[in-house]
């Protein structure tokens, strides 16, 4: 709930792009699509394979809503802040903290979720969110074995005492003595979800597979030129094999560096030495053994070496040996309109598409429409430009309703790679859908439905402002504040306030202008 190379080879690929008189961040075949007609002949049979599992596919499991109450978040940097952590420890009520100490900043009443979750240490440990008012400080966490203890290290003092869940920042030359604390009116509880609903997430569960993930858990990050040096190691096997690339391409390339004042860009010469290896090397015995060799070793000791290497792979050895080459990469983008990283999910993508590997390629392509793509920042402006390719999903004949509704909703009882979606990309998506209509309806029933969870109603009624955002006639955007505002006054009384309305009235009505 609460996560260069490729450029230069897309010529290589077969893929046309064409014009729709709309911005693609991604190329697309001449059918309009990112997979070619074929993939989708191929994907469709598997999607009439996995709706005939779906119908003998009984719902024996009953999904639960993520852990929740409601709750204070407390800072406190004035006064006797030690004097004010030994009362906490201490259990103090919270109407004698707040008598006691009138300095605190308090924001009350909140929506807190509980969730299982690592820290940075990979210790189990249980997160506490504020889901109404998040910001970086309004996230606590403590180790799941010290519940009831105060855990000391170097980064301060935490832990949760009774309804006190609390985090001491020690003063340094950086930061003021602090302390972040949160106290729940109520022990989190979580609830059965409807089965109504549940049959949306069972669907989600079937269609995207819960035991496998994207990326393998032995995937490195590569961050290009920031690649760290032990990360950076070559084989000796595929020191051989560029060797024997270098050697052969030498003459072409010092020819084509020797055109133009400035010479050409990397990427140039990549499609140069590429377009060489096509014609001129790929057949050759000598060059089919080195690239088995490095390929072995490759996925022996699990040494990234990029897309370029993983193109020769795919090309003139194995399709699967590339695709889990790929899966052990994890491409960081330097900035938000670095496309690398979405180019690399696609690659993923189209392979798992071709080798007929639906697990893999459903979470890719959901992975695309979500943007979960690692970079080292984002922007607004960025974010406009990259589709969600949801058109891909419906030509496949799936569900898009209850698949977009089953990766909408948070469960905490979910597989260990249960799918689920962003709120503010599945809002673009369902704005992008030619199923948007019924979508509408069914997310207004569902943020007016007291048997739903308060944080699943709370987060569906955002992911409803999202889709209001990306439509285009503002007159639709307009109608559906109005339904959206009736829907709301079903919502208990503590969430009211924190619905924001006036705010999201003007945001909506100038819509994102993506078109």
């Amino acid at each position: 709930m609460l996560a260069k190379q490729l450029v230069s080879l897309l010529p290589f690929l077969g893929i046309i792009t064409i014009s729709h008189g709309q911005y693609n961040d991604l190329p697309v075949y001449t059918n309009g699509l990112i997979y070619a007609p074929g993939t989708m002949t191929r994907l469709k049979h598997t999607v009439d394979s996995l709706h005939l599992k779906f119908k003998q596919c009984p719902l024996t499991t009953t999904y639960h809503s993520f852990g929740q109450t409601v709750g204070h978040f407390i800072t406190l940097d004035t006064g006797d802040i030690k004097a004010a952590l030994q009362d906490i420890q201490n259990g103090i009520a919270y109407s004698t903290f707040t008598g006691k100490y009138p300095m605190a900043t308090i924001d009350s009443n909140n929506l807190i979720v509980e969730e299982a979750d690592l820290n940075f240490r990979k210790e189990k440990s249980l997160q506490y969110v504020n889901i109404t008012e998040e910001t970086y400080h309004d996230r606590l966490w403590v180790t799941k074995d010290s519940i009831g203890f105060t855990e000391n290290s170097y980064t301060g003092i935490r832990g949760k005492i009774g309804s006190w869940i609390f985090y001491y920042n020690p003063p340094d030359k950086y930061f003021k003595e602090k302390i972040y604390a949160l106290y729940l009116t109520t022990a989190p509880v979580t609830q059965p979800i409807p089965e109504t609903y549940a049959r949306d997430i069972l669907y989600a569960d079937c269609m995207v597979d819960t035991s496998t993930n994207l990326f393998l858990e032995d995937a490195k990050y590569d961050r290009g030129f920031d690649l760290p040096d032990e990360e950076r190691k070559l084989g000796e096997k595929y020191t051989r094999f560029q060797k024997y690339i270098d050697q052969h391409t030498k003459k072409i390339i010092a020819k084509y560096r020797s055109i133009g004042e400035r010479g050409p860009l990397w990427y140039d010469l990549d499609s140069v030495k590429l377009a060489f290896v096509k014609d001129s090397l790929s057949n050759r015995p000598t060059f089919r053994a080195l690239l088995a060799g490095a390929v072995s070793e490759s996925l022996k000791e699990n040494y990234v070496y990029g897309g370029l290497f993983e193109y020769y792979t795919e090309l003139y050895y194995s399709k699967n040996d590339a695709l889990t080459m790929k899966r052990r990469r994890i491409v960081m983008g330097s900035c938000s309109r670095d496309v690398s990283p979405r180019l690399h999910i696609m690659d993923i993508s189209l392979l798992a598409a071709e080798a007929a590997n639906w697990q893999v390629f459903l979470r890719a392509h959901l992975d695309i429409m979500n943007d979960f793509a690692a970079r080292n920042f984002n922007s607004n402006y960025a974010e406009k430009e990259r589709r969600t390719y949801i058109r891909e999903i419906e030509e496949l004949d799936i569900n898009v309703q209850d698949l977009l509704l089953g990766i909408s909703l948070g469960i905490s009882n979910g597989a260990p790679h249960h799918y689920t979606g962003s709120a503010g990309r599945l809002g673009r998506a369902f704005a992008e859908t030619r199923y948007r209509s019924s979508l509408e309806k069914k997310l207004l029933t569902m943020i007016a439905d007291e048997r739903l969870d308060h944080y699943n109603r709370y987060m569906l009624y955002h992911l409803f402002l999202n889709y209001l955002y990306y439509l285009p006639q503002k007159e639709d955007r307009t109608r559906g504040l109005q339904l959206v505002e009736a829907a709301v006054k079903n919502m208990p009384a503590y969430l009211q306030p924190k619905l924001n309305l006036a705010n999201a009235w003007k945001n909506i009505e100038e819509g994102a202008d993506t078109q």
